[in-house]
């Protein structure tokens, strides 16, 4: 005979390994602190910043787990299954979530414990249950920490698989924006100052999709990563920051060698041909580079990186093929603009 949801619910729980070591009458009282919850595909179970008051053990479904960005994107960093929980770390450590849980699919969820009780109150109300619970996550934990030490240790080749397929873009197979934002931290301390970042986003990709479609437009992302390396400089890093935006981190380089790159970037964009992806014959591809130099321009990565990114939409919007440095920003320049874009005070 089929079971219910809430058997299935108590079937889960009683399986689980957090919980398995409770006796039936324990198990008993448990059932009484938990709640059932329903989701449809989409709806959230909890978002970043949130109080993490409880966990959820999936019964049935799928929840997709998001790490949001800045610049407010999203990236999954986990899939949560039946049989699994989530959110159990943050609970019992008392952070706030580090990250948005949304349901992939229909899901079925247990919450532990009920919304009207917090797993502090719930230890303080249910001290042998909740010492048992308990150990069990500090016995997990430890397991968990085990592993991935002897994973780090023993399977190296598989941690730089992991790593690779972390940090490359699976599209133009070069670095992605995760590596940078976890990198260039480290690079603005470790290399002799100043270190500069440009941010290269086409004026006008948008007319090759519109025109042959968003496959084209891929076809041309991927051909322009593999021609950048031949007009970058030997000592830079090409990433592919969103969309068909590439960023170039220039280490042990300012503001002089950095236009002097950017308009070698610009020339090479412009005299590009590309009929094979759009065959529209008189069309030029036109780019906007922004430039930031740390630590002339900012204090720290996110702020570096914040200062180059803003620049190539303003450039854009300013006419296009424009090279410019935070200092031809319009709000900082009261609308002042340089010749073609490029800083007055190089």
């Amino acid at each position: 005979m089929n079971m219910t949801t809430t058997e299935l619910a108590q079937t889960r729980l009683s399986q689980h390994h957090i919980f398995s070591s409770l006796s039936s009458g324990e198990l008993a009282e448990l059932s009484e602190l938990i709640e059932l919850v329903h989701l449809e595909s989409g709806e959230t179970v909890f978002s970043a910043g949130e109080e993490s008051l409880n966990l959820y053990l999936v019964v049935t479904g799928e929840i997709s787990v998001l790490k949001i960005e800045d610049y407010g994107t999203s990236r999954e960093i986990a899939k949560i299954i039946a049989g699994d929980c989530i959110g159990e770390i943050d609970m019992i450590s008392l952070n706030n979530r580090n990250a948005t849980a949304i349901a992939a699919a229909p899901s079925d969820l247990v919450r532990f414990p009920r919304s009207s009780l917090s797993f502090t109150q719930f230890l303080d109300e249910h001290p042998l249950i909740g010492s048992k619970i308990l150990y069990a996550f500090i016995a997990d934990i430890a397991e968990r920490t085990r592993h991935a030490n002897h994973l780090l240790k023993e399977n190296s080749p598989h941690i730089q698989e992991l790593r690779r397929q972390m940090y490359e873009d699976k599209l133009t197979h070069t670095f992605n924006r995760t590596y940078l934002e976890e990198n260039l931290p480290g690079w603005l301390d470790a290399h002799a100052k100043p270190v500069s970042l440009l941010m290269i986003k086409p004026d006008n990709f948008k007319e090759v999709n519109d025109q042959a479609g968003h496959e084209a437009g891929d076809k041309l992302l991927e051909y322009l990563a593999q021609l950048l390396p031949s007009v970058i400089p030997p000592n830079a890093l090409l990433i592919r920051f969103l969309g068909n935006e590439f960023a170039l981190v220039l280490k042990s380089t300012g503001a002089e060698e950095a236009r002097t790159a950017a308009e070698k970037i610009r020339s090479f964009y412009n005299s590009l041909d590309i009929t094979r992806f759009l065959p529209v014959s008189g069309f030029q591809l036109t780019v906007s580079i922004g430039i930031a130099v740390y630590p002339d321009d900012a204090a720290d990565a996110r702020d570096l990186i914040e200062e180059a990114h803003c620049l190539p939409l303003e450039g854009r919007a300013r006419g296009g093929n424009k090279i410019l440095f935070p200092s031809d920003r319009t709000d900082k320049i009261d609308g002042v603009d340089g010749v073609d874009g490029v800083d007055r005070n190089l």
